[in-house]
């Protein structure tokens, strides 16, 4: 594998995982600002489901880029 596509490949993977990160920590963000406030059940629940996505795309990634 050439130098560049190795970069270029390295730059995609940490974007994905930056990414799948950024969705998770948002989810935090959404449940954490909810229980504050004492706020509606259904955001506390769409916050939920939110980290539960992002953390599943992390570690799907995570997998890929473990196995090759």
């Amino acid at each position: 594998m050439s130098s560049s596509r190795f970069i270029l490949w390295e730059t995609e993977t940490a974007a994905a995982y930056l990414i799948s990160l950024g969705i998770a920590a948002w989810g935090i963000c959404i449940v954490g600002g909810t229980m504050a406030v004492g706020s509606a059940l259904a955001w506390t629940i769409a916050g939920l489901v939110t980290v539960a996505i992002g953390l599943f795309s992390f570690f799907q990634l995570f997998e890929h880029v473990k196995n090759g």
